[in-house]
């Protein structure tokens, strides 16, 4: 019965306190954000959009949900990504283990060194708006470059510097359309995984071939870009051309207080994830189980 279950004294739709299909809906027809602001409007700082999930639109609830000593835990939705890094992994003792190796690579210092890089991609970046073939050519033009769709083109910016970021090289998509690709499908897999995430019986029911028919072969072709580039800087060894990025400091780095590092499966989650290629979500909502 509705009226026994922990989280009754909420209000939200009749429909969501009964089944996840109400907000797999709004997924489908991605209507999830202008549904849950409609709903804080109506009913509140506390929303019940789901059998077991509770939307909360207070700034209190920052500390008690994401602060060191928070009582709750992520729910199955973060099961669906494709593979486990340290944004979805579940486990705590796991989180906080990758956290402390993780750090190493955002330190002041290793951010700094990579400064010069991220640079490099942004002048070439400026003058692929241009229409300038060589990055060093900063003559005027006579004349208009041509129209850019800056939506794609701040999305290539960002990803030519997450390519030096994590392994030392740019994937030069403001020069080149050779990657390209690997972007192009971000949408349908952000649209896909805010389907199943919502109910993640649906994968289980194989439901989610019929939401991704027609993009399982652009979808594979999406992960083996990203493991056969950590694969290719793997075998590099860590210290490539005095270069020091993430990939080098998740290979020496080690825990200190279990003494652990990253395992290649390990950094495959984290790289897959970094890129986009795992599925993620199209907002960060807090999923809490209730136990």
């Amino acid at each position: 019965m509705t009226t026994l279950h922990p989280l009754a004294k909420y209000p939200g739709p009749f429909i969501a306190k009964l089944t996840n299909v109400y907000s797999v809906w709004h997924a489908i027809r991605g209507t999830r954000h202008s549904d849950l602001y409609r709903l804080h409007q109506k009913y509140g700082d506390f929303v019940r959009w789901g059998p077991n999930s509770i939307s909360i639109n207070n700034v209190d609830a920052l500390e008690p949900i994401y602060g060191a000593k928070a009582n709750v835990q992520k729910s199955s939705w973060y099961g669906s990504f494709y593979s486990v890094s340290i944004f979805n992994v579940i486990d705590k003792d796991v989180h906080a283990r990758k956290k402390r190796v993780m750090s190493y690579a955002f330190s002041d210092q290793a951010v700094r060194e990579i400064q010069p890089h991220v640079l490099g991609v942004i002048k070439d970046w400026c003058a692929g708006l241009g229409d300038r073939l060589e990055p060093d050519s900063m003559s005027p033009k006579s004349e208009w470059s041509s129209p850019k769709d800056m939506r794609l083109w701040a999305a290539y910016n960002i990803f030519d510097s997450l390519g030096e970021l994590l392994f030392g090289q740019s994937f030069k998509t403001t020069t080149s359309e050779d990657n390209r690709y690997f972007l192009h499908m971000l949408p349908q897999i952000v649209w896909f995984n805010n389907i199943i995430g919502q109910m993640p019986g649906l994968a289980k029911l194989r439901l989610d071939l019929f939401f991704m028919r027609g993009q399982k072969e652009r979808r594979e072709k999406q992960v083996a870009f990203a493991v056969g580039n950590l694969k290719k800087r793997l075998a590099l060894g860590p210290d490539s051309n005095g270069r020091r990025d993430i990939i080098h400091y998740l290979q020496v780095a080690k825990d200190p207080e279990t003494g652990q590092g990253y395992s290649e499966k390990e950094l495959i989650g984290e790289t897959v994830l970094l890129l986009g290629a795992g599925r993620y979500s199209v907002q960060h909502e807090n999923h809490l189980d209730c136990h």
